[in-house]
C-alpha cells in the first residue's frame, strides 16, 4: 500500500487528504476509522490540537453538537434512539479519544466532558445494549469523577469495558 511506504509528514499529508476524502463522502463508518487513526498520529506531536479538531469534525457528521456537549452531551436523545450499533461503536471510539487528545492539550474540563460522552451513548443510545451483546467490539469507556475538592487535574479515572 501507498501508506506503508511513507513516513513523517508525507503520512500525514496523505491521511489528512483520505480523512477528507472520507468525510467528504458522508461515509460515515470509514471516517470515523480513518480519524481514529489519522488523529493517534497527530496526538503524540506538536499537531495535537489538529486532532482535537479532527475528532470533532468526525463527531459531528454523526450528529454530535459542540454547543450543546455541556447539557445533553452533544446528542440529542432522538439521535441515540436511533442510531444504529456501528455507529454507537463509533462514537464511543470518538469521544474517548477527542477526551484523549483534549487532556494532551491541557483542555482538561473539556476532555472529563468527553469522557462522560462516551458513557452518556453507551448507558443512553437505544442500541448500545446489541454492543454489549456482540463481544467482536471492546470499547474502553473512562469513568472520571471529580475529587471533592474540584481539581480538575486531579480527576480520577476507572476503565469500564464491556468485554467479559
Amino acid at each position: 500500500s501507498m501508506e506503508v511506504k511513507m513516513t513523517g509528514d508525507a503520512t500525514v499529508d496523505y491521511k489528512l487528504k483520505m480523512f477528507n476524502h472520507w468525510l467528504s463522502s458522508g461515509s460515515t463508518d470509514e471516517s470515523a476509522k480513518m480519524a481514529l487513526s489519522f488523529g493517534k498520529l497527530l496526538e503524540g506531536s506538536p499537531r495535537v490540537k489538529e486532532s482535537i479538531e479532527v475528532y470533532e469534525d468526525t463527531l459531528s457528521i454523526f450528529g454530535w453538537n459542540k454547543e450543546t456537549v455541556r447539557t445533553d452531551y452533544g446528542f440529542s436523545t432522538e439521535l441515540l434512539d436511533y442510531l444504529p450499533v456501528e455507529d454507537v461503536v463509533n462514537n464511543v471510539q470518538l469521544s474517548v479519544a477527542l477526551g484523549r487528545a483534549q487532556d494532551r492539550a491541557h483542555q482538561h474540563q473539556q476532555s472529563t466532558v468527553m469522557y462522560e460522552t462516551a458513557l452518556h451513548v453507551m448507558k443512553n443510545a437505544k442500541s448500545a445494549s446489541k454492543v454489549e451483546e456482540d463481544r467482536s467490539h471492546s470499547l474502553p469507556l473512562w469513568d472520571c469523577r471529580m475529587p471533592s475538592h474540584g481539581d480538575i487535574s486531579d480527576k480520577m479515572c476507572i476503565v469500564v469495558t464491556n468485554k467479559r
